[in-house]
């Protein structure tokens, strides 16, 4: 179908002009091709009552996706007849698609299913239509923006005035540029300038929907358009229409082969592009494919996100395809095979080449990219195994001079950071976008990349060897995005920061910044991302940021700031996450009860922590759109209002009041029964609360009240949270019985509630449902057998029953759980000699695979000690250096000197069974758990030698063997064990010299006290003159006496990263801490700022 252009700008319903003109109510009969997302009938009638609520409503959906356009930049609905003049014609035509889509909800499938308004009597153009925009330039033109939910038309003669435009929308959404339109809703679009002529065709759709329902071969019948206008091809030259869609067969086939060499991942929720392959045999047709309009040659292939599993290699069918302009192979698993350095070489007019997150391996090849001469986008980014060599990524830059956008973030660079900003500053004067984050870079920051004309987007987030400051900026940089995050930046924010007048995004959070935050940035306005956490910041926050009109997002939190009022953020209207929090900061609030009418903006996330705060912001009640509320660690005393919880009870989601003075609930009915409440996170521990305990509303997911002053049995009404997840109820009062119905909820992954007075036995109704992950029902009244049922909780990490009642023996059923990695069974009535849980030597037969600390103290188990144990114990075997921060901090106290560790993680691995009743020697097996930190056998009537092959435990810090019938001499090789900061033999009858070097030239005499046979260093009693041994000393006395000479207390430390144990705990007091970004990753809470 063709359209004159002067005609297709009328297609812009009518409206108010930005001089204020009246509006044009003229309609026009412009034939208009069927589209597949509306269904047209010329017989419905549509009022224009129901028309005009039909507009609302569709109005009311897109403001929620172009926030501020109107507002900010003036454009007015509806082009008037002048608009339609002739000199409006030969209009640049450019298009965008927004990448996150901002739509929440469901639309109205009338809207859109049905007959869309104004499609009546002959489908005369409607008088509305809110979808159109247009904006009067200062040269008397006009520049037209045209959406349709996430699509988005730029049109207008000059290219500039449609880069800034995509430059602002892209500022506040996550854009991609698809550049000259090509296709729209399905829609092919061809332009012939020369005529003023567009061509629509929907033959791609049509084919597709042809061959979906097996009738790609039918007859053509009538259709509701005029008879002349033929769906099957443009309406154009036929040669023209010819030429522009059929591939060439070579190419056809090189594709369908190119799909045939991988596994395609689809699921229900997945689709792959390349599903569409098929039966048609015009592959233009196909999805991801662009072709030549005049040659039908494939110039552009984009997979992305298609679901693709395998190699590629250089022999590949991909690199047939010659004409190839622009290749997108990103986000999909190409199963770490290497980048073919062969095969992209034939592909030379490449200038848009993306292999982003495609699990691809090794080292790029840079000097057969380098060749793409044409090349002005390259994408690598989050490219984790990839590595760059130094001088190559030189090489690139030289050759590539018409580049633009070079993203190589995750890959391992690891070089001097001023060698590639240097070169790229010298040989890179095109380059308007630069990703190097994560990369390894280290050195002194250049400032010379800020000399680049063009640069507008630089991301150096994550190069934590970075130094230096930030330079002097320009006026005249054209940069709209700056992160320069993790990147161990120093000195102070200079005031030049006001200069970048375009900048969009800020981003110097991680790092060491100093002194105060300079007005000067107050100048930026159109900043929309502000975000300097985590410095040295000090001061009063400047007042200039009223300025900050467009300010969607402000991080400020953990610097030393000083006092801020609230009531400055009243003019930053677009404001929706706020961060202050961990500040020398105190905040206070103007905002009065009485004075509604000034506030603060809607705000979706608000992080108050550490505020020093007194009570709860009067202005909260007005907020009406939190998601996330955090007010911990302040001094807020007495009730908690019931406004807290009704002021978002349809969108709060998180709140943390944890580490305050609280009491109790001003309406505790009204809280916690409220079935609006959307509220899945609440932390209310190490507060005041008494009473019973709350029963939160029915969406939560994870809740904690420990650390209070609670008490009660857990009310029946628990049993109705089917959605709880983790429940922290450790360090109150509570007592009663575990409910059954609780264990019994699938949805549960972790239960603490040591530290109370719960009774009874545990329940033994564990199904294979069974979801829990750290069960930790330490210091309490619980008796009885350890349920057996636990077996069914495959996925069980943590179990700890330490101090309590529980007369069982051990539980040898426990060694099958594949994923238990602690075990703490001390302090019970645990008794026998430990069985064997492979009595018929299975080799293949896994005994604790996973265990990394096991604590068995404090019971009477008897017998000898469990030798075919640590044959098994797989995990204890090797040794992790630990490369991540940790969970935990253990500190292991032995009679006054104290060692903090601080590697809970898998790395970390603990042995205890003293104070108990095992016999026999010590295995020499135990060498063979070289992966042990510590090892506690105290306290026992353990004999035999020391076996000398504890000498390969060379991580060992922690050796305890006192109170036992011990004899022989101290192997001299375990001076060789350079990390032993603790060592104990006392009360054993051990003979001979002390070993001397390195860590034992650092003990104490206590730790040789009760063997009359030992000599030298520290002792008194030199080698040579020793006397004879006394008898042994009685075990069980001294134990009365002296209790366990090695003892275990674990604390929370700040959590880091990591991917692996579930560790967060404590032996005799765990505590699992709930905002590692482990725990986002396995239990989805979100992690602290």
């Amino acid at each position: 179908m063709v359209f004159n252009e002067s005609e297709m700008l009328g297609l812009a319903k009518d409206g108010e002009s930005s001089s204020g003109g009246e509006v044009d109510k003229e309609t026009s009969n412009i034939g208009i091709e069927d589209n597949p997302g509306k269904n047209v009938t010329h017989e419905e009638h549509h009022n224009t009552e129901v028309i005009q609520e039909q507009v609302d409503e569709v109005v009311d959906r897109i403001d929620e996706e172009v926030v501020n356009i109107d507002n900010l930049h003036d454009y007015n609905l509806a082009p008037d007849r002048e608009r339609r003049q002739p000199k409006a014609l030969n209009l640049e035509l450019h298009q965008l698609d927004i990448k996150m889509t901002f739509l929440h909800g469901d639309f109205e499938e009338e809207i859109y299913m049905a007959q869309p308004e104004g499609y009546v009597r002959g489908a005369k153009r409607s008088t509305f239509d809110l979808c159109v925009y247009y904006k009067e330039l200062s040269n008397g033109e006009f520049i037209y923006l045209l959406l349709y939910v996430d699509d988005m038309l730029i049109a207008c003669k000059h290219m500039d005035e449609i880069d800034n435009l995509k430059k602002l929308i892209s500022s506040k959404f996550d854009m991609k540029d698809l550049e000259e339109v090509k296709k729209i809703l399905g829609i092919d679009i061809l332009r012939d300038k020369e005529n003023q002529e567009i061509f629509v065709s929907q033959r791609k759709y049509i084919e597709k929907v042809l061959e979906r329902f097996n009738m790609g071969g039918a007859n053509p019948v009538i259709t509701p358009l005029a008879p002349h206008f033929n769906m099957g091809g443009f309406a154009m030259d036929p040669k023209k229409a010819a030429s522009s869609y059929r591939c060439h067969e070579h190419e056809r086939s090189s594709l369908l082969q190119f799909k045939q060499s991988f596994v395609i991942h689809e699921s229900d929720s997945a689709y792959s592009k390349v599903s569409s392959w098929n039966g048609s045999k015009d592959c233009c047709m196909w999805e991801g494919i662009d072709c030549d309009e005049d040659t039908g040659y494939v110039i552009g292939l984009d997979l992305s996100s298609s679901h693709l599993f395998g190699s590629i290699n250089s022999s590949s069918s991909l690199f047939r395809l010659v004409h190839l302009r622009s290749l997108n192979l990103a986000h999909n698993d190409f199963n770490r095979s290497e980048i073919p350095a062969g095969g992209l070489v034939h592909l030379s007019k490449l200038t848009y080449l993306n292999l982003s997150e495609s699990v691809f391996y090794g080292e790029v090849p840079l000097l057969e990219i380098s060749h793409l001469s044409m090349l002005s986008s390259l994408d690598l980014s989050e490219s984790h195994y990839l590595t760059l060599n130094g001088s190559k990524l030189i090489s690139l830059i030289h050759n590539l001079t018409n580049i633009k956008q070079l993203l190589l973030s995750d890959a391992n660079i690891d070089m001097p950071i001023a060698d590639i900003l240097e070169n790229l500053a010298n040989y890179s004067s095109s380059l308007t976008t630069l990703d190097l984050a994560h990369c390894g870079l280290y050195g002194e920051f250049p400032g010379l990349v800020f000399n680049l004309p063009k640069l507008q987007y630089l991301d150096l987030n994550s190069n934590y060897q970075l130094r230096g400051s930030l330079p002097d900026f320009n006026s005249s940089s054209t940069l709209t995005h700056l992160k320069v995050a993790y990147t161990g930046i120093s000195g102070m924010l200079p005031a030049s920061v006001g200069n970048l007048g375009q900048l969009i995004v800020l981003q110097i959070s991680d790092n060491k910044l100093s002194g105060h935050i300079p007005s000067s940035i107050g100048n930026l306005s159109l900043l929309t991302t502000l975000d300097l956490s985590d410095n040295n910041l000090e001061g009063e926050i400047p007042s200039s940021f009223y300025q900050l009109k467009n300010l969607e997002s402000l991080d400020l939190s953990r610097n030393w700031l000083s006092v801020v009022d609230l009531e400055m953020f009243v003019s930053l209207k677009n404001l929706s996450f706020l961060f202050l929090s961990y500040n020398n900061l105190s905040v206070i609030s103007s905002f009065t009860r009485s004075n509604t009418n000034t506030t603060i903006a809607q705000l979706k996330i608000l992080e108050l922590d550490s505020c020093k705060l007194t009570n709860f912001p009067e202005f909260l009640r007005n907020q009406t759109k939190l998601s996330e509320l955090t007010l911990s660690n302040n001094s807020i005393q007495g009730l908690i209002p019931i406004s807290v919880f009704n002021m978002s009870v349809e969108t709060l989601g998180y709140l943390d009041l944890g580490y305050n003075s609280l009491t109790g609930f001003d309406d505790q009915s009204a809280v916690l029964f409220n079935p609006r409440s959307k509220l899945e996170h609440l932390y209310l521990n190490n507060n005041k609360l008494k009473g019973s305990l709350p029963v939160p509303p029915p969406s939560i997911s994870d809740y904690d009240v420990s650390n209070n002053a609670l008490e009660g049995e857990i009310p029946p009404l628990f049993c109705n949270l089917t959605l709880l997840g983790d429940l922290y109820l450790f360090d109150n009062s509570f007592s009663g019985k575990l409910p059954p119905c609780l264990i019994n909820l699938s949805t549960l992954y972790i239960l603490q509630l040591e530290g109370n007075h719960f009774g009874g036995t545990i329940p033994d109704t564990w199904t294979n449902k069974c979801n829990i992950r750290a069960m930790i029902l330490s210091e309490n009244q619980f008796e009885g057998g350890l349920p057996r049922s636990l077996v069914n909780c495959t996925g069980l990490e943590i179990l700890d029953v330490g101090n309590n009642q529980i007369n069982d023996t051990f539980p040898f059923w426990s060694a099958t759980l594949p994923e238990l990695k602690v075990l703490v069974l001390r302090s019970n009535k645990f008794s026998g000699a430990i069985r064997d849980p492979d009595p018929y030597q299975n080799k293949s037969r896994a005994i604790f695979p996973m265990l990394h600390i096991i604590d068995l103290s404090h019971n009477s188990f008897s017998g000898p000690l469990p030798h075919s144990y640590f044959q098994k114990w797989d995990a204890m075997k090797v040794f992790k250096d630990q490369e991540e921060p940790a969970y935990l901090a253990i500190t292991i106290t032995n009679k006054g000197a104290s060692r903090e560790y601080l590697g809970i993680q898998t790395s970390l691995n603990l042995l205890d069974v003293s104070s108990n009743r095992f016999e026999g020697e010590i295995p020499e097996l135990i060498g063979d758990l070289i992966g042990l930190h510590s090892i506690n056998f105290s306290n026992n009537f353990l004999t035999g030698h020391i076996p000398s092959s504890l000498r390969n435990l060379s991580k060992l810090e922690a050796l305890d063997l006192s109170y036992n019938n011990l004899s022989g001499q101290i192997p001299q090789q375990l001076a060789l064990l350079n990390f032993l900061e603790i060592f104990n033999v006392a009360h054993n009858n051990l003979t001979g010299p002390i070993p001397h070097g390195q860590q034992f030239d650092t003990f104490l005499d206590s730790s040789y006290e009760g063997n009359a046979g030992l000599c030298g260093k520290p002792l008194s009693e030199e080698c040579g003159n020793s006397k004879d041994s006394p008898p042994p000393s009685s075990i069980v006395e001294e134990e009365e006496e002296t209790g366990t000479a090695l003892e275990f207390g674990w604390k929370p430390v700040v959590i880091g990263y990591g991917c692996g144990l579930v560790i967060g705990i404590v032996v005799g007091h765990f505590v699992i801490h709930r905002r590692s970004v482990w725990f986002v990753y396995t239990f989805r809470i979100r992690p602290p700022k």
